[in-house]
Order: structure tokens, then C-alpha cells, then sequence
């Protein structure tokens, strides 16, 4: 396979995002997908918030003394001023625990920080994906738009 056909992503949707499954709605039999951009150079946006985000912390970068802990709290910042854009089939259940809780929980910054916090796993699950080229890659985004 050539570089191209191996490399090359769209670059919409490395700015505007690309729908990823993340898991499944068993209330409403659907996926459930997360909207998102793409962790890359080719994101201006993600590139401009990391700037402004890492700034204040670029003499502990080059010292190799920015924390753990700092460091993911500025990668969430990060992430969710410039890489989630929305969100479908994701109920307030996922936030609370409680089954009973089956309407669809709102797509808001406070929203993604308190499922982060809820669910601690989740957050690195979702950056990965912002950084799996293939989520972006055009002969998978045409596949996806054919089904």
C-alpha cells in the first residue's frame, strides 16, 4: 500500500471531527459515538489550545518537572476545548450509575469533565482514539459514510 493510501487523513475531519464508537446504548440499541478531532498537527486548533494550555508550564516541560497529575489535568483541558466537539447516544446513567437515569445526558464541557471524573478511564480511551490516525484516514471515512 502506498504512503498515500496509508498516511493521508481528511483533513475536515482532522478539524471538524469524525464519529468514533465508543461503546453501546443498551437502552436505545444504538452505538455510542463521540465526535472528535483529531490530536495532530493538522488541527490548528488543537495545536493553538495546546500553545496557550502548556504555556505557563514551559520551564517544568524542558525540566522534565511537570507532574503526572499536571500534565493529564492539562491534556483533559486540552482535549476538551479542542478535540470533543459532541456527542450521541451517551444517557445520564453513564454520569450517575442508576439504570433508571435513561435520558440522554446534554453534550457540555461540564458534562465530559464529570464523566472523566466518573469514569477515569474513559478519558485516555478517547484521547487515544484523537490520535488514532485511522479514525481519520479517508478510506475509512468513506467505508463508514457507504454503511
Amino acid at each position: 500500500m502506498s504512503l498515500r493510501k496509508t498516511f493521508k487523513t481528511d483533513r475536515t475531519a482532522d478539524v471538524n471531527g469524525a464519529w468514533v464508537k465508543v461503546g453501546f446504548n443498551e437502552r436505545t440499541n444504538k452505538p455510542q459515538e463521540i465526535l472528535i478531532a483529531r490530536a495532530a498537527r493538522t488541527n490548528p486548533e488543537f495545536t493553538k489550545v495546546m500553545e496557550e494550555v502548556y504555556a505557563p508550564y514551559q520551564e517544568d516541560l524542558a525540566s522534565g518537572t511537570l507532574s503526572d497529575a499536571l500534565k493529564t489535568k492539562l491534556s483533559i483541558e486540552v482535549f476538551t476545548k479542542a478535540i470533543i466537539k459532541d456527542w450521541r447516544e451517551i444517557d445520564k446513567s453513564e454520569l450517575t450509575g442508576n439504570d433508571e437515569d435513561g435520558e440522554p445526558l446534554e453534550f457540555t464541557i461540564e458534562n465530559v469533565l464529570a464523566l472523566f471524573e466518573e469514569l477515569p478511564d474513559v478519558f485516555p480511551d478517547w484521547e487515544n482514539k484523537s490520535n488514532n490516525m485511522s479514525n481519520f484516514r479517508q478510506k475509512e471515512l468513506q467505508a463508514k459514510r457507504k454503511n
